[in-house]
């Protein structure tokens, strides 16, 4: 009984500590350099669905981003990482609707050239710093930080469970 429950107790703690790990370094290890592109795509997912339900309320697209504010669906339209507004156009004779955000040269190219849309589509790495090759010293730095991570997990999980064995040791005697 004693065995089982401290590698459960050290496996929990190992788990543990590397989702907390994870969610310390993910933001700059993972998505570094591409973070207003993101945004802009997480702002025009969750401004979709606003849409999608201003449809179900009120039996029709809005004519604007901005008459969702004024239905009260949301406190006001966001201005895209760069400043700008998001593009809204209903299409389809008013059945349905493009959005999308121009980009960082604010040019509206109609959701193509460098404007920011939700579906599948690459980027430029000199325009938004995504989808751009490592450098030598990057991809070392980024085998360091990863070789540092499975270190540190090890590291903790060996210390939780000498702790939670010397516990249990303790309370039995």
């Amino acid at each position: 009984m004693r065995g089982i429950l401290a590698v459960s107790s050290g496996s929990l703690a190992l788990s543990f500590a590397a989702v907390v790990a994870f969610e310390l370094i993910s933001p700059s290890f993972i998505y570094e350099g591409d973070h207003k592109l993101r945004s802009a795509q997480t702002d025009l997912r969750i401004l979709s669905g606003t849409v999608l339900s201003y449809r179900s309320k009120h039996g029709s697209l809005p004519d604007s981003l901005d008459q969702l504010a004024t239905a009260g669906m949301v406190e006001k339209v966001p201005p895209d990482p760069w400043g700008g507004r998001y593009i809204y156009r209903r299409v389809d004779g008013g059945q349905g609707f493009q959005m999308y955000s121009a980009g960082i040269d604010t040019i509206d190219q109609r959701g193509q050239g460098d404007d920011i849309v939700t579906g599948e589509k690459e980027y430029k790495c000199d325009t938004y710093g995504s989808n751009c090759p490592l450098s030598p010293f990057e991809a070392a730095r980024d085998a360091l930080q990863l070789l540092f991570l499975i270190s540190a997990i090890t590291v903790v999980g060996v210390l939780v469970g000498i702790l939670l064995r010397w516990a249990l040791v303790r309370s039995s005697t």
